[in-house]
């Protein structure tokens, strides 16, 4: 993780490198900092459909339907 972190930090502006950690991050079990990888995914390419994709697992997985219909809701935009 540590070396993800880092090339967050050197690229912050790459949303390749958020969306690798926040995929790492829900494969730990880590569904915070993930959705707040995702998140910031979307703050750079708000329509990117895989990170809404993405986010719309996660908030399948732990339960948190009203996020889901937001998600799903974007996708289907």
């Amino acid at each position: 993780m540590q070396y993800l972190n880092r090339v967050v930090e050197a690229t912050p502006a790459d949303p390749r490198a958020w969306t690798v950690r926040g995929h790492v991050q829900t494969q730990m079990g880590a569904p915070g900092p993930a959705e707040q990888d995702f998140l910031q995914v979307l703050r750079l390419n708000s329509r990117d459909p895989n990170t809404l994709a993405a986010l719309a697992w996660l908030y399948f997985g732990t339960g948190r339907h009203d996020r889901l219909a937001w998600a799903m809701g974007e996708l289907h935009q």
